[in-house]
């Protein structure tokens, strides 16, 4: 599928190259990356357009065809759903960031994480690791910036405010705002995504690092095109929505679960 950013590659054939039927293929791409191969590839192709957009001189139009487009108004159009402004705005504004990255290999499991786990402080020898897990759940943090996430991450570290769930691997990260009082980002591998991790890693913190307290973040506002299923799993664990605001420009929402509030299943 990298090899082919730029050009038609009909599924079925990634299927018969993997020996695969396209229904298995499909089902095992979603479990292990998160997202339908459909949904990636559409948005491994605009993260890449933007790129161009910011650290290249390439023609509009060009950027349009390479990303998959048959059209400059189609592309603009794409990606004003995703990043929330037109192609031109993007690049005159300077500021790249992607939807999706390509997964890392080491994060590839073929059975998936064994037992449990526990949370553990996060340490600075951690940071190679987290920040692979991190590339695979930047889909649910719009403008993730790789450097400044980096920067952030080693002074959380630092003021103890980085936690692990680990097991045999790295199954959720989590760190908290410098204020204490809301998750700055947290995230599980995307095959726990949809097997009880997140409420895992939830059950945890509130275990030992938000005792009796409220659960706060932001996410995606209702209709976001750019949100992958993020949102819909907050309400579903009994976050409720609260107002409306902006982040590095982005237009997110605060949810809350109550300090009182049972975490769902």
């Amino acid at each position: 599928m990298e090899r082919h950013l730029s050009t038609p590659f009909p599924f079925s054939l990634w299927a018969k190259h993997c020996h695969y039927s396209p229904y298995h293929l499909r089902h095992l791409f979603t479990e292990t990356i998160g997202v339908p191969p459909h949904q990636y590839l559409r948005r491994r192709r605009m993260t890449e357009a933007a790129r161009q957009l910011v650290f290249s001189s390439q023609p509009l139009l060009e950027i349009a065809f390479l990303a998959g487009y048959e059209s400059q108004q189609a592309f603009s159009d794409a990606f004003r759903r995703l990043y929330h402004m037109s192609p031109a705005r993007f690049r005159a504004r300077g500021f790249f960031y992607p939807l999706q990255l390509f997964p890392e290999e080491p994060f590839f499991w073929t059975s998936g994480p064994k037992g449990e786990g526990a949370l553990r402080l996060a340490t600075q020898a951690d940071i190679p690791d987290w920040m692979a897990l991190a590339h695979l759940s930047i889909d649910g943090y719009p403008c993730w910036v790789e450097g400044a996430y980096r920067a952030a991450l080693s002074a959380a570290i630092s003021d103890r405010r980085a936690w692990v769930w680990e097991g045999q691997e790295m199954l959720g990260i989590a760190t908290l705002a410098p204020q204490g009082d809301h998750l700055a980002y947290w995230a599980v591998h995307p095959r726990l995504r949809h097997r009880g991790g997140l409420q895992r890693l939830l059950t945890l913190l509130r275990q030992t690092v938000l005792p009796q307290r409220a659960v706060e973040l932001t996410t995606f506002r209702a209709g976001d095109a750019a949100d992958t299923g993020h949102r819909a799993q907050l309400l579903q664990l009994g976050f409720e929505p609260r107002e409306l605001q902006t982040a590095f420009g982005y237009p997110v929402q605060r949810m809350v679960l109550p300090a009182n509030r049972t975490v769902a299943p």
